[in-house]
């Protein structure tokens, strides 16, 4: 099952959210949507991730890819969850 079939399943269980079960399935297809979402925005700094052994190197970025970076590993809460070289 790719994600949006899996997205669309648990809207489609989630119904009107009456239920725990039904409100259960609205954050499911909330949370499967915003991981792609997320893989969206990563995905132009993966390869630069990959070629630096995991590490950041914080002097070829852009302040615009710091932004964008930034706003990608940044959660719902605004909490970045991101860790650099110095």
């Amino acid at each position: 099952m790719e994600l949006e079939e899996a997205i669309e399943h648990a809207k489609q269980r989630a119904g009107h959210g009456v239920t725990d079960c039904q409100r259960e399935h609205q954050r499911l297809a909330g949370w499967l949507q915003e991981l792609i979402e997320l893989r969206e925005a990563v995905a132009p700094f993966a390869d630069l991730v990959n070629k630096t052994s995991g590490r950041i190197p914080t002097e070829r970025l852009s302040l615009a890819n710091w932004h964008a970076l930034v706003k990608a590993f940044t959660n719902r809460h605004n909490t970045a969850y991101i860790a650099v070289n110095s």
